[in-house]
């Protein structure tokens, strides 16, 4: 029987005694923590816990001295310099501890081939984030899909430029949207591409097709609009064709290849039977929020607070959650009224 050499986020030593031999000497609580970070980081993250705490101690100690007494600034100043010494100090063996940890995970790492013992943890809990956000980014698809509906079934009465925006799936084609989607493409053609991944080698797309796993109708039509030189927002000739090398090229250097070759694929399938401008500015929409600089602004107010509480999923603490999802709400001026709905998904994980 030994204490759980876990430390809680409070910076205090866990006391439950364990009881049998085990790998790491954690209680339940502590192993699972571990279970969901791996033993790299967790150990990172008590170090960083139990530096919190002596760091707020050295704070309440200070405040202590002068909770309900007359204060004499002489004494008051001189006890603030003790204060900030202690914690510059405090912070130094802090560095310090950090340092010789991260040389002992070094050291490990290399003794174990290289291989970052974080690693399947790290992994586990991409998918699990993954599966989480794409079952909420599914349920704000759809109750945005039955909004749709019932706007479009109202639009016709109204006529004119609504009624053209209402059915417009792909509202590529207004000028504020032109122009955003133009800045974006000129900024994806910087990427360089070899000679050998150049249009007429067929090389990216080809590659595209079989590493993606494109179906037949998205394959088609890929290459249909590779193949073509139309000269879609006065960019030149070809533009798609040069737009996909640069994309492509960004893909294969980048270090979440595997994630970005998803996302290629779910666009080039929702590419199915769109027009030539709502095909290039999904190509671009694929490096967003991977390529620095590159941010797709020109889509619409549900889907930008979909992908902002999308991104709260991985909050442990419901309230905490709710408390942001609810902040992101009224910074796009959702209805109160409506709130509920919204913040359902994040109340239910």
């Amino acid at each position: 029987m030994a204490q759980c050499n876990g430390v809680k986020k409070d910076g205090v030593r866990c006391s439950v005694m364990v009881i049998g031999e085990t790998q790491y000497t954690r209680c339940g609580t502590h192993v699972a923590t571990l279970n969901k970070v791996g033993p790299n980081q967790i150990r990172r993250d008590e170090l960083k816990y139990s530096h919190t705490r002596l760091s707020n101690t050295i704070y309440s100690n200070f405040n202590e001295l002068f909770r309900g007494a007359q204060v004499d600034m002489l004494e008051y100043e001189r006890q603030t310099r003790i204060r900030d010494g202690a914690i510059r100090e405090q912070e130094i063996r802090y560095q310090l501890e950090l340092h010789n940890l991260e040389e002992t995970i070094t050291r490990e790492t290399e003794a174990n081939g290289g291989i970052n013992a974080d690693r399947p943890f790290i992994e586990r809990a991409r998918e699990r984030r993954r599966i989480r956000q794409d079952a909420m980014r599914e349920r704000w698809r759809l109750r945005n899909e039955g909004w749709r509906q019932g706007i479009q079934q109202a639009a016709p009465a109204a006529g004119g430029a609504l009624a053209q925006l209402a059915h417009d799936r792909q509202n590529v084609h207004t000028s504020v949207v032109v122009q955003k989607v133009k800045e974006m493409i000129q900024k994806v053609i910087q990427i360089p591409v070899p000679p050998e991944y150049q249009t007429e080698t067929l090389k990216t797309s080809g590659e595209i097709i079989l590493e993606c796993g494109l179906s037949k109708q998205a394959a088609w039509q890929m290459m249909a609009k590779y193949c073509s030189d139309e000269d879609v927002y006065e960019l030149g000739y070809g533009i798609y064709a040069r737009v996909l090398n640069s994309v492509w090229q960004y893909i294969k250097a980048s270090p979440d290849s595997a994630d970005l070759k998803q996302i290629l694929k779910t666009e080039m399938q929702d590419n199915i039977g769109m027009c030539a401008q709502g095909n290039l500015s999904r190509l671009c929409n694929i490096l967003s929020g991977y390529m620095e600089g590159l941010v797709v602004d020109a889509k619409s107010k549900n889907e930008l607070i979909g992908e902002r509480l999308a991104q709260l999923v991985d909050i442990d603490n419901v309230d905490e959650r709710t408390a942001l999802g609810r902040r992101v709400l009224e910074e796009h001026d959702v209805p109160v009224e409506e709130h509920a709905i919204w913040l359902e998904p994040l109340i239910d994980i």
